[in-house]
């Protein structure tokens, strides 16, 4: 489940990534076009501003005629090609350029993005035309897209740089768990036979000599054993679960009833330490699917945490409320609570809370995570809220079958 998890991060990061390359080589062309409209926009202001400069020149001189018999010799003889340097340097147009005088009917055959008409001079349909060399336009719009384009460089490569770091932490991390899972699931399966073997050479040696059921040092045996072997199977029974191999048996079950067959089977270890398990669950049926197993199992991994990480008499409350979609177990105790930066790691695997009377207690730290993920994969979710030394609560919500 986990392992999915790191792939669909790992998934979805690289589509962002590739998404964020197209949006930004997207936006570098647009600004490209936007500055090669702005060109085009300023060479066309120059053009009619030379026109007009020397139109007004003309009139101003009173020209008798604006009209030299050779077109070629207009930007010289009407001080055009003056007029059409001094616009360029306003405009910031840096750029060499060749400027030509073109009949407008000749022209509208080969049309220019630079024209301008120059009817104010000529009165004709003339037209005043300059022409860039391609090599000198796109070095000056990758000029005024340097920064901006360096940037963008800059900025996708520093992403993809810690793309790729970043996934690659995420896989080796993927790879460390896999190792981490294997290893506890061959070191249960070692464990398993020896534990086995131990339980029935037990039973054995209490055959042939009865008098050892009472001694201390065979109880002690026998308990630490059967402890070792719950451990053991929790650990196997997580493996399976993380690992997506079992399935859990669901069937249609009355929550009520469960919830007394736990609290009976409790009654003797909250009796030794003088406590009470109180039921508040009301009379009326309440039906859900659920694997009887695991979900018992739940219930008495919440109840014995409740045992164990108390300092007082043991008071454990378990309730009921129902919604539209499912139905809450609530379980309260008075035990020493749980403190807030805590309480987002109490459900992570092998994890011990490293405070108080809380470390003292023995356990691999995998009641809660196994109570957390029994319950998500009865499609429900598990909530707490605890306050130190005031107890703590938690709240199983479960589906309910519609009726």
């Amino acid at each position: 489940m986990r392992f999915n998890k790191i792939s669909r991060i790992v998934a979805a990061s690289a589509i962002a990534l590739v998404l964020l390359i197209i949006f930004q080589v997207k936006w570098m062309l647009h600004s490209r076009d936007l500055i090669e409209e702005q060109f085009n926009q300023k060479v066309g202001m120059a053009l009619c501003n030379a026109v007009e400069e020397t139109s007004r020149r003309c009139q101003s001189q009173e020209v008798a005629s604006c009209q030299p018999v050779i077109k070629d010799q207009w930007l010289n003889e009407l001080g055009l090609d003056e007029a059409l340097n001094s616009s360029m340097s306003f405009y910031n147009i840096d750029l060499e350029y060749q400027a030509n005088v073109v009949d407008g009917k000749e022209a509208a055959c080969q049309p220019s993005a630079y024209s301008c008409s120059m009817g104010p001079v000529t009165q004709d349909s003339s037209l005043l035309s300059v022409s860039f060399l391609n090599q000198d336009k796109d070095t000056y719009i990758l000029d005024r897209m340097g920064f901006m384009g360096l940037s963008s460089v800059l900025i996708l490569l520093f992403v993809s740089i810690t793309f790729i770091l970043a996934n690659l932490a995420l896989v080796r991390q993927k790879r460390l768990n896999e190792l981490n899972v294997s290893f506890f699931s061959n070191m249960a399966h070692e464990y398993r036979t020896p534990l086995t073997n131990i339980k029935l050479a037990l039973s054995l040696l209490q055959r042939r000599h009865q008098s050892l059921g009472d001694d201390k040092y065979y109880q002690v045996i026998r308990q630490e054993s059967d402890r070792l072997r719950e451990q053991v199977e929790r650990v196997l029974q997580l493996a399976k679960m993380e690992s997506g191999e079992y399935q859990l048996d669901c069937q249609p079950m009355d929550l009520q009833q469960l919830l007394h067959e736990v609290v009976d089977e409790m009654q003797m270890q909250v009796s030794e330490k003088a406590g009470q398990l109180r039921l508040d669950i009301g009379d009326q049926p309440i039906e859900i699917m659920a694997d009887a197993f695991h979900l018992g199992n739940a219930f008495r991994n919440l109840i014995d945490n409740a045992l164990k990480y108390c300092k007082e008499k043991p008071d454990i409350r378990i309730s009921l409320s129902t919604a539209a979609d499912g139905v809450t177990v609530h379980f309260e105790d008075n035990g020493i609570g749980i403190c807030k930066s805590a309480q987002p790691f109490v459900f992570d695997k092998f994890r011990r809370i490293n405070e108080g009377d809380l470390y003292k207690q023995k356990g691999f730290g995998l009641g809660l995570c196994y109570v957390k993920m029994v319950i998500e994969l009865h499609q429900g979710f598990i909530k707490i809220f605890s306050e130190l030394n005031k107890g703590s609560q938690f709240n199983l919500f479960l589906p309910q079958i519609k009726g």
